[in-house]
Parts: structure tokens; C-alpha cells; sequence
């Protein structure tokens, strides 16, 4: 059985805005769960067509948390620079007021 032809998304925009902007419950994009999951090639290319595409890498979910917040939080210091090359925000406030960097500090053993 021959798989259906599937669209080149690059060449439709409003396609990939709607894959790059989908979320889950907690408004957490693809972007979201690879800095978590700490796959750091999935962030870089993430983050690349996000820059294209002129959409921002520090969208926030249900708590304030961006991918960086994530990254942080799970101790993905790579995922973090990644991120922060990507111009991510270091400064960004989540609900309670913590930045990456206190998530950062704390997630360090």
C-alpha cells in the first residue's frame, strides 16, 4: 500500500505556524516537550524554524513556563544553551515569579 502524497509543509506557511503553535492541555508546544525530554537536536531545529517563521521560542504555558523554564528545571544544560542561542529569554517570570535560572539552581545537584 503507497503511503498519500503529503504536503511540503515549508511551502505552506499557515500549515506549519498550526504545527509549530499546537499544544496540549497545559498549552505546552512541541518546543515545550523536547527541551523537557532534553533532546537537544529536536530544540535546535524547533528553534531554527520558529526564527523563519518569525514566531517567538519563549511561549508560555498554563504556569509561565517556557522551554527554558523546562530545560532548566530538568537540568538540560545543553538543551538551556541551545535555547538561550536561540535568543530565548533568561528573564522571563513564570506564575510564581521564578525565572530559568532559579530552576536552574535548584535542579542542580
Amino acid at each position: 500500500m503507497k503511503p498519500p502524497p503529503t504536503a511540503d509543509v515549508a511551502q505552506q506557511p499557515a500549515l506549519l505556524e498550526a504545527l509549530l503553535q499546537a499544544c496540549d492541555r497545559h498549552r505546552r508546544t512541541a518546543l515545550h516537550h523536547a527541551a523537557f525530554a532534553g533532546n537537544v537536536g529536536a530544540v535546535f531545529r524547533l528553534c531554527k524554524v520558529l526564527q523563519v517563521q518569525r514566531l517567538s521560542v519563549d511561549r508560555a504555558d498554563h504556569c509561565g513556563w517556557t522551554p527554558l523554564h523546562l530545560a532548566c528545571a530538568a537540568g538540560h544544560g545543553d538543551v538551556a544553551e541551545a535555547l538561550l542561542i536561540a535568543s530565548a529569554s533568561a528573564g522571563k517570570h513564570d506564575t510564581l515569579g521564578w525565572t530559568p535560572l532559579h530552576y536552574a539552581a535548584k535542579a542542580r545537584p
